[in-house]
């Protein structure tokens, strides 16, 4: 995940950060919204990756890595999500079937 955050970075022709910077970023962002009290770390994980960001790219450019870092997220989480819902389905139609 940090490499493919990295690449989203690069992919703003705004600056350039090591993989290195970007991926313990990310990290760090996700680890500190893992201790937030809001649901999904909402907030902190953003405004960390906007503060640490911005030491190395513009602000709008943060911003908007931030909020395409957190749309991306939670997609992956409803991708997992729905295939998890799909495998459980056909798991139970084949049951049913066998019965």
């Amino acid at each position: 995940m940090g490499i493919a955050f990295w690449m989203l970075t690069t992919s703003f022709d705004a600056g350039h950060i090591s993989i290195l910077y970007a991926a313990g970023t990310f990290a760090t962002a996700w680890l500190l919204g893992l201790l937030s009290p809001l649901p999904g770390g909402l907030g902190i994980r953003e405004g960390f990756l906007v503060y640490f960001l911005s030491l190395k790219l513009p602000t709008d450019v943060a911003v908007q890595i931030s909020i395409i870092a957190r749309l991306w997220n939670v997609m992956a989480e409803i991708t997992f999500w729905m295939s998890i819902q799909m495998v459980s389905r056909l798991a139970r139609k084949v049951r049913s079937y066998e019965s």
